[in-house]
């Protein structure tokens, strides 16, 4: 394959790097059918960087705020190949105008762990990360004040590693079952009668069906995602959501099979929604919500049991319940996965003054705005309060301050809250 003039190409001990810094280059059909050739021979690959995924999220973004791409393909002999989609931005007058590389996705995406394929040897991929360290700084250090990398497992990172723990995800091993009955038997009694509690109630007051959308139901499901987005917006009324975003994913990953986007009907009305997805035998418990009028029938516990009989008997292994180890979640699974953080941070006067304002000056001010729209929340009867609690990871809130015009909060990037 033959690259553009935009690609940088160094050496590094035993591996050499390319940087892809053109969006034509890594959008092109000949390199985009590279890059699925890695997902599918790798073992390890999340669905977040499947082309089709990644993207939707760069269409999206391209059209609010100005990202390049940063793409590195690392090789080490004939043996490793180490593809990681990066991308520069420049933030906001809400983020000091700060300059940044981060994965593709950022906070939008649960996981961002490198695409790792290789032949026999896996001792050179516990060097990657110092060479890649050391590439990272020489190339980009000048043009950044941050470079955060989140979302990082234990697998793909060096044993001894001392990157900083930002969080975890609840899993449930499927492989050795057979039956939703066998889940049952090995979860807590509690969860097991108030599942099938609220099923019954269910049941006993009408017709109760669960909904999937098909790979040919593109506009099916879009006219299901006008109700989604509102369940969402009502549940989380700070929470900003990209125009245009999950609707995009629906016509790239709908149809190739990656994105699961269920409804759980009652009396053929829709009470509950997951948007998800399935890749290489593992479910992303992406993003649930429900019909607050139907909280006292657990709509969103009996769809995930309804998703966990699904997905045995698909024959899927893993459930992942995805980052962040929530009471409802826990309950469920035995297994978490630490999730880590790569940061590192300018040392000039510039960089010192936007980890001022982002550490000290901003969560001021973003805690005030929320005491007031809890104060008004109150006054108008409403229920729905906002936490004190921080909706960032690292130092950028991604992609909130990324926007030209964003009057509300975000939690867990553009759309991902639960």
């Amino acid at each position: 394959m033959k690259f553009s003039l935009m690609v940088m190409f160094t050496m590094s001990s035993k591996w050499k790097f390319e940087w892809l810094t053109s969006w034509n280059e890594v959008l092109s059909p000949s390199f985009i059918a590279q890059w699925q050739s890695w997902m599918d021979q790798s073992t390890d690959a999340h669905v977040f960087f499947e082309p089709s995924i990644v993207r939707a999220w760069v269409e999206t973004y391209k059209d609010i705020w100005r990202i390049e791409p940063r793409f590195l393909i690392a090789r080490s002999g004939d043996d490793i190949t180490v593809f990681f989609p990066l991308v520069y931005v420049r933030g906001g007058w809400k983020d000091a105008r700060q300059r940044s590389i981060v994965a593709v996705g950022y906070s939008d995406f649960d996981y961002n762990d490198p695409v790792v394929v290789y032949s026999n040897n896996l001792t050179d991929v516990e060097t990657f990360w110092a060479q890649f360290e050391k590439n990272l700084y020489r190339h980009w250090s000048s043009s950044c004040d941050a470079i955060l990398i989140n979302g990082l497992r234990s697998f793909s990172l060096p044993k001894g590693h001392e990157y900083h723990q930002i969080d975890s995800a609840p899993w449930i091993d499927l492989s050795l079952l057979n039956s939703f009955d066998d889940f049952l038997s090995k979860t807590s009694k509690k969860l097991c009668q108030n599942i099938r509690y609220q099923e019954r109630r269910l049941k006993k007051e009408g017709n109760l069906e669960l909904r999937q959308f098909s790979p040919g139901e593109t506009e099916a499901a879009k006219e299901a995602l006008k109700d989604f987005l509102k369940m969402r917006a009502e549940k989380w009324p700070e929470a900003y959501i990209v125009p245009g975003l999950f609707r995009r994913i629906i016509d790239n990953a709908l149809p190739n099979g990656l994105l699961h986007f269920s409804e759980l009907q009652h009396n053929s009305k829709s009470i509950s929604w997951v948007f998800g997805f399935i890749h290489k035998e593992r479910f992303y418990y992406y993003i649930p919500v429900f019909r607050p009028d139907m909280a006292n029938y657990s709509p969103g516990k009996v769809h995930l049991a309804m998703l966990i009989d699904y997905a045995i008997y698909n024959g899927i292994k893993i459930f992942d319940l995805l980052k962040g180890a929530e009471p409802y979640k826990t309950q469920w699974a035995e297994n978490t996965t630490p999730i880590y953080i790569y940061e590192w941070t300018g040392r000039g006067l510039r960089a010192k003054t936007i980890r001022v304002w982002q550490k000290q000056v901003r969560p001021i001010l973003v805690k005030s705005k929320k005491k007031l729209f809890n104060v008004k929340q109150i006054i108008m009867g409403n229920n729905t309060y906002v936490s004190e609690r921080g909706t960032s990871i690292g130092k950028i809130e991604f992609p909130k301050r990324f926007c030209k015009s964003n009057k509300s909060n975000n939690n867990r990037g553009s759309f991902k809250t639960k």
